[in-house]
């Protein structure tokens, strides 16, 4: 959130009802175990991706694996890495179910 969005009430609402449509979209879901969830339910994405990356063993979750080489895509969890992640699902969706 910007300076403006903190001085303009009326954008600070809009760029919150912006962000909470995104973060309820199916970029933004995954699936991990119920011994997992409390610790990483409200913990910052820095603290979210190595936990995601060290205990589960999915196959969804390989997406969110760290980069070792070059610039890391999701360094910052963003609505537009939510977009994006939503969009790779999809695209395996559909190759799987074509209908």
């Amino acid at each position: 959130m910007t300076i403006t969005h903190q001085a303009d009430p009326e954008a600070k609402l809009k760029f919150t009802q912006q962000r909470d449509q995104v973060v309820h979209t199916l970029g933004n879901l995954t699936l991990i175990t119920g011994s997992l969830n409390p610790s990483l339910s409200n913990g910052s994405w820095q603290k979210k991706r190595p936990e995601l990356a060290k205990y589960s063993k999915l196959n969804l979750n390989r997406y969110f694996y760290p980069v070792h080489e070059g610039e890391d895509p999701l360094l910052d969890w963003s609505e537009d890495s939510i977009r994006e992640r939503g969009r790779v699902l999809f695209q395996a969706a559909s190759s799987v179910w074509p209908y």
